[in-house]
This record gives structure tokens, sequence and C-alpha cells, in this order.
């Protein structure tokens, strides 16, 4: 049986174990991290918020839009900027009735008032941006995480670290091919210039059979 020379399990073997080492401790590290921070009450900030909050506006943004314009039509899109903007304050307003608790008078654990629907930019052509209600919003945002981690925080260091475990495992898969390919390149470039050399050698195996 030919056994073909592999360059590349030369510097696989150590990389995947140095690779598993550097996996175990980052996300030991982000998992220490995490408790800390939601023991000094600092996990949840308005980096952090607005982070989250910046895939999630736009689509609100074009979905709102889109509703006004498609039910009003011209009796919206023709208004002056400043009674578009008033049309906009009303339809948030009730938007965010709608989601009240008849007995709390809460949205989401803000109180309603606390919605500041008349900081809605409003463009020309009738699109909106709730960015600056968000922005206006991020003291009471910040309020209700940091009494969710309260009750739930004891799990968050540990979903966290898996999430940065499995975030950064398939990187390993990208440095895998890359050290593959240099270390062909190299290997092929030494025995190209004569540097190094394959041959082939008979090994003697004792078998035994019965």
């Amino acid at each position: 049986m030919l056994t073909k020379f592999l360059p590349g399990e030369i510097f696989m073997p150590v990389l995947r174990q140095s690779f598993t080492y550097l996996l175990i401790f980052f996300t030991l590290i982000s998992f220490i991290q995490t408790r800390d921070r939601i023991s000094e009450n600092t996990l949840i900030n308005d980096t952090l918020i607005d982070f989250v909050a910046r895939p999630v506006v736009p689509m609100v943004n074009k979905e709102i839009s889109k509703q006004l314009i498609d039910k009003l039509g011209v009796q919206y899109t023709g208004l002056p900027l400043l009674q578009k903007k008033q049309v906009v304050t009303t339809t948030m307003n009730e938007i965010v009735k709608s989601f009240t608790d008849e007995k709390t008078g809460v949205v989401f654990g803000i109180p309603q008032a606390q919605y500041p629907v008349d900081v809605i930019e409003v463009t020309d052509d009738g699109a909106i941006d709730i960015g600056p209600m968000i922005t206006e919003m991020h003291p009471q945002i910040k309020q209700q995480l940091e009494m969710l981690l309260s009750t739930y925080g004891y799990l968050v260091p540990a979903i966290v670290a898996l999430l940065v475990f499995l975030f950064i495992q398939p990187v390993f898969f990208v440095f895998k091919y890359i050290e593959s390919a240099i270390t062909m390149l190299l290997f092929w470039f030494l025995i190209r210039v004569g540097f190094m050399k394959i041959s082939i050698i008979q090994t003697q195996v004792e078998r035994v059979s019965i």
C-alpha cells in the first residue's frame, strides 16, 4: 500500500490544536466579561441599543411609509411637509395606542406617554424615520432590558459564550484551506528548486495469520 506525502498534514494537527485552545479561551473570556458587565449593570448601553435597532429601523420605516402612501395616496403625498408630519404623528399615536395595555397603560413595559412620536422625521416624499424616536427612548429601553436581565441574567453569559463559540468556529475552516494552499505551494517550490525531493521506499510489516 502506497502512503502518499501530504504537506497539509505537517502543520494542520498543530493548527487544529492551537485553534481549539484559542476558541476555548475566547469563549471563557466572553463568558466572564458578560457576567461581570451584568453584575456592574453596564452591559446595556446606547451603542448596544443602536446596534440592535440598526437593522430593524429601516424595515419599520419602509413598512409604515408604504402603508401611509398606499392608504392615503395623493391626499398624503400632496400635503405640505408640516401637514405630513402632523399626519404621521397622529398615525403613530394611533399605532402606539393599539398596542397599549388598557389596564396598565404601557406598551412593552413603557408608558404610552413616553413614546415621543413627535420627533419622528418626515421627508418631502412622505417617507418617515423613527430613528430619532428610538434615540430619545434609550433610557426607557435600557431600563426595560435591565429589568429583563435581572430575571434572566444568569442565562446571558452562557448564551453569549455559545454565540461566540459558534461565530468563531467557522473561521477555522477558512484557515484550514489557506494553510493547505500555502503549505502545498511552499513544498511545491522547494521540490521544484531541488531543495527537497520525494522518493518511494519499501517498508516491511510483520503480519500474523492463522
